[in-house]
């Protein structure tokens, strides 16, 4: 996990991680794409996963891979290999029933 803090401020910036890193039941919010061909990049963002968009990790494969996450209303399998080039900001889940 990494942690940014600009220096000098005090002040704590949000916790930036790969969606590859993140465990079934987990939330976030995309934040960015980095890395691999533009066409790849691009397929990404046509898929809906542009910056800003909330997911789910709905689940994993037995072997831990791919993933479904499920982005604006509809389940997406990804290898991890492809998502460990998203750059996404976890955010807390509340627990059910609330």
């Amino acid at each position: 996990m990494t942690i940014s803090k600009p220096r000098g401020t005090g002040k704590e910036e949000p916790t930036t991680i790969r969606l590859s890193e993140l465990s079934e039941g987990d939330t976030g919010i995309i934040l960015s794409i980095k890395g691999g061909p533009i066409q790849y990049r691009k397929r990404l963002l046509d898929l809906g996963l542009i910056p800003g968009t909330q997911f789910k990790i709905v689940r994993e494969a037995p072997l831990g891979d791919p993933i479904e996450i499920e982005v604006k209303g509809y389940s997406l399998a990804l290898r991890r290999k492809d998502a460990w080039h998203i750059i996404v900001q976890p955010t807390l889940q509340k627990p059910s029933g609330q």
